[in-house]
């Protein structure tokens, strides 16, 4: 009986690997037992079907379907060192050239661990698609996507970072700001069949910044006797990255402290000598080089000013120390912490000839305000 069903498909077989030109198959069919012919049937099936997209015997079976993922990388950085392992979640969009979303993406820590920060996407085939990606909004993070309604364009990609209003009515930030980040990339998918993977690279959108505030003659100081801000417009980022000016706030330090430090020798390094100091480590959302940021230190007792410095200033002429041929914005990109080095004369006034940035001696002469 079961040679009989195999000889009632026989024909059928012999169509399908006429089809497929295989002329040596077909003539030894007749010769093989039942058992050589299932074992057959099964061996050249499976290279048909594995051939191509094409290669499906039954023509009512769906046509075969191309698979496109983007792997997700974060080399942004002073050590050139993919570190993805830092994104936490990710949200993937992905638009046509009229700005229309196409489709969208999401996966949490879990899932971007089990599939190696490897996300799969649905875009057309040979049609260009904007990808643009948030990093590291989870449910308890600093951050949101601005505005309540449906995604449908880039411009619902607004990141706001989500400040805190005071009793007297002063937006500030004292938060511990969790890894953000974000891509802004044109990819083009164009394979028919199988897998095609291509790489979107990642900006990290946080930084932090440490204030050491010391005295000349190595003298003791308290660093409850100071306030620490800095004032700054950046809580908005757009979804190309820009920073969209806005409302001025301030962040206040997140931790504050008394340390011993040793003194910087003003070329990137530091000496044996150690004095007393007060530190202000604060965390401060995306910068630019286009930003107005003030650095400010007050007298707690009299709220009277001890210092107010120009943050991008600083760091921009440390840049020309640390990285002089790296373009601003990739340094400011790549760099995410700064220590920025305070001196207060014998009577606790500010010595504003110069500045220590990343233990960078910073002449204030030669900097234009």
């Amino acid at each position: 009986m079961a040679y009989g069903l195999w000889t009632k498909w026989l024909p059928t077989l012999e169509t399908v690997l006429s089809r497929y030109n295989y002329p040596t198959v077909l003539m030894k069919l007749d010769f093989l037992n039942t058992k050589s012919i299932a074992t057959a049937a099964a061996a050249v099936i499976g290279a048909v079907s594995l051939s191509s997209c094409d290669s499906f015997i039954f023509d009512d079976l769906p046509e075969c379907v191309p698979t496109y993922k983007v792997r997700l990388a974060f080399d942004r950085n002073m050590q050139f060192e993919n570190r993805v392992d830092k994104v936490e979640a990710a949200q993937i969009y992905a638009f046509d050239a009229d700005g229309n979303l196409i489709s969208s993406a999401s996966a949490d820590l879990e899932t971007l661990r089990a599939n190696d920060w490897v996300v799969p996407v649905e875009v057309p085939r040979g049609k260009p698609s904007r990808f643009i990606v948030w990093g590291g909004l989870t449910d308890d993070a600093p951050y949101s996507l601005d505005g309540t309604r449906a995604i449908s364009s880039p411009d619902d990609l607004t990141c706001r970072l989500n400040t805190m209003t005071d009793e007297q009515g002063n937006v500030y930030s004292d938060q511990r700001l969790t890894d953000l980040f974000h891509a802004d990339s044109n990819l083009t998918f164009t394979t028919e069949d199988g897998v095609e993977e291509q790489t979107i690279y990642l900006t990290k959108n946080n930084n932090n910044l440490r204030l050491i505030l010391r005295r000349q003659d190595g003298g003791a100081i308290s660093h409850s006797d100071f306030d620490f801000f800095v004032e700054e417009d950046n809580a908005v980022m757009g979804p190309d990255n820009r920073v969209l000016r806005g409302e001025k706030f301030r962040y206040h330090p997140v931790d504050r402290d008394g340390i011993e430090t040793a003194i910087p020798d003003g070329h990137g390094g530091l000496t044996d000598v150690s004095v007393p100091a007060a530190i202000a480590d604060m965390h401060i959302a995306r910068l630019t080089p286009d930003s107005e940021g003030q650095i400010i230190v007050r007298r707690t007792s009299t709220g009277e000013e001890v210092i107010r410095t120009d943050l991008m200033q600083l760091i921009l002429a440390a840049k020309e120390f640390d990285a002089p041929d790296m373009d601003e914005q990739e340094y400011l990109d790549r760099e995410d912490s700064f220590t920025v080095h305070l001196v207060l004369d014998e009577q606790e006034q500010w010595v504003k000839m110069q500045i220590y940035v990343n233990d960078w001696i910073i002449v204030l002469q030669s900097i234009e305000w």
